[in-house]
């Protein structure tokens, strides 16, 4: 990609944009809405430039209506303006979902003339050399953030419109030769997780004796509790729902909560507990993780259900890759209700009601020792295709570089 840098123009984002807007949320919060116009926040950006759509929250209608500042048009850049992923920025392309959807008080929202090619300022923003200058502005602690001065630190790059136009097409010729890799390798993982799928059902569908889920429990099951999040830290921690989400416990998901009373009550997690989601995704609707942390660190939230074998009758780990099997994953997901189809959720009674297989604890114990070997030989092929995805990301990166290293700095 040939540049001559010494012909570009530079303009300060501020002066350049027709609009750079925040938007806002009801008094109280969306948690209450299940329907009406999709509100976006930090957490529906990707790390790629795009969306995720799988949480989508809502604003009433009448409320998104009377909003003056905020409303999502095609063309326009989403930037994340505090919090851990301050400078994540996305693309509202053609492909945007939502004839209608506004942004919440946590983005900024880029509106730009059509004398430029809106791709050329994103992907300027979204290269090491834009996002930098984004973060020139960041103040505050772990979870500061950019303020609206942040628009004044940085300077975008303009050569002529003919070659905006070229090196944007260019770039997009070079990305779509990575995404035919990263692809690949997402084949890869779903090939991996079938296999996984295999393993489970070559040994649970050949037990033909079942309990139901009451019956195993040392404790009835419970729902976690959430809380209400601060974002300073304190000596509380809740399990986010991002924790478990893989079916492997991640103990650097969650948040803090300051409220007085919770030392006493049944909250708290215990090492050996499985944590199933009752609410995500389909996809994830009914995920089950091992907690493998210690004992009252963290509080488990409303949205998993606590799962407490009797260890006289079964092996926990055995439980945990009976309800991961196929056939247990898909009864849950048959089960599970939800509103508006965004957030399907089980309850205590679709666990209770599981057929679980069941054999000799010996027997058990020999199954998960078979099964141990071959999932993790899965999992750690898994864990290297994940980096070559990630690595594929950077490859992007790179090219931008390519592109905009030449760019004067603030």
């Amino acid at each position: 990609m040939t540049k001559n840098f010494e012909s570009w123009s530079y303009t300060k984002l501020r002066e350049l944009a027709t609009a750079i807007e925040s938007g806002k949320r009801p008094k109280g919060g969306v948690s209450d809405f299940t329907e009406g116009i999709p509100s976006l926040g930090g957490e529906h950006l990707n790390s790629e430039g795009g969306f995720k759509f799988h949480k989508i929250k809502y604003v009433p209608v009448d409320f998104a209506k009377a909003m003056k500042r905020g409303m999502i048009k095609t063309g326009d850049i989403l930037l994340v303006k505090d919090g851990a992923t301050t400078g994540k920025v996305s693309f509202v392309d053609k492909s945007f979902p939502y004839e209608e959807a506004v942004i919440n008080e946590h983005l900024f929202l880029i509106r730009l003339p059509n004398t430029v090619n809106k791709k050329w300022v994103f992907y300027f923003l979204w290269s090491l050399e834009g996002n930098a200058q984004i973060l020139d502005d960041f103040r505050g602690a772990a979870q500061g953030g950019i303020s609206n001065n942040f628009s004044n630190c940085i300077n975008v790059p303009l050569p002529s419109i003919d070659v905006q136009n070229k090196l944007v097409q260019a770039i997009e010729d070079k990305f779509s030769q990575i995404d035919v890799a990263s692809n690949l390798l997402r084949l890869s993982v779903d090939q991996l997780n079938a296999f996984k799928e295999s393993i489970l059902e070559a040994e649970f569908g050949k037990i033909n004796y079942k309990r139901k889920l009451s019956s195993l429990l040392s404790t009835k099951l419970s729902n976690g509790y959430s809380g209400k999040p601060v974002k300073y830290e304190t000596d509380t921690k809740v399990l986010s729902l991002s924790a478990t989400t893989s079916g492997i416990f991640d103990a650097s998901q969650y948040k803090f909560l300051d409220e007085a009373g919770l030392d006493t009550r049944d909250i708290w997690c215990k090492q050996g507990d499985i944590y199933v989601q009752r609410g995500n995704t389909i996809e994830y609707v009914g995920v089950p993780a091992i907690y493998t942390g210690k004992d009252k660190e963290f509080i488990f939230p409303d949205l998993m259900i606590r799962i407490r074998a009797n260890r006289d009758v079964i092996e926990t780990k055995f439980l945990y890759y009976a309800l991961s099997s196929t056939k247990i994953r898909n009864e849950m997901r048959k089960n599970a209700k939800g509103s508006a189809g965004t957030m399907p959720k089980i309850n205590q009674s679709i666990l209770n009601d599981l057929d679980i297989p069941c054999c000799s604890i010996e027997e058990q114990l020999q199954i998960v020792e078979r099964l141990e070997g071959r999932i993790s030989n899965a999992d750690d092929m898994t864990a290297t295709v994940l980096e070559a995805i990630s690595r594929c990301i950077g490859l992007k990166k790179s090219v931008l570089k390519s592109v905009f290293s030449g760019s004067k700095s603030n």
